[in-house]
């Protein structure tokens, strides 16, 4: 069973490439859901507004690392809309360099 449960807002270390993205690059939790029993799935969009779909818990334990809570939560619709809603709502919740530096100040 997972430490950590991830939910949506949070802000997520990605720590193996996937689809192209590096190791390590940021993300965003856009979306959580149930899987089967007691499993809680998200879902994450990196900095580079790549989708990188769901991650099981067992996927989130293995793959990704808390960084900090945003204070912004995401309605999720359809991945049409996060697409057209990334650069001005998602997009800017990286702009903090806290994430690298270890100076946070957001």
């Amino acid at each position: 069973m997972m430490e950590q449960t991830f939910v949506n807002g949070d802000i997520v270390r990605v720590t193996a490439p996937f689809l192209g993205e590096p190791e390590n690059v940021l993300g965003y939790v856009y979306d959580e859901y149930s899987l089967s029993g007691n499993d809680h799935g998200v879902s994450v969009i990196t900095e580079n507004g790549c989708d990188l779909g769901g991650f099981s818990e067992d996927e989130q334990e293995k793959y990704l690392e808390f960084v900090r809570k945003s204070k912004y939560h995401y309605q999720f619709k359809n991945v049409i809309q996060l697409d057209r809603d990334f650069d001005n709502q998602i997009k800017p919740l990286f702009a903090c360099s806290c994430e690298r530096t270890g100076n946070c100040g957001c």
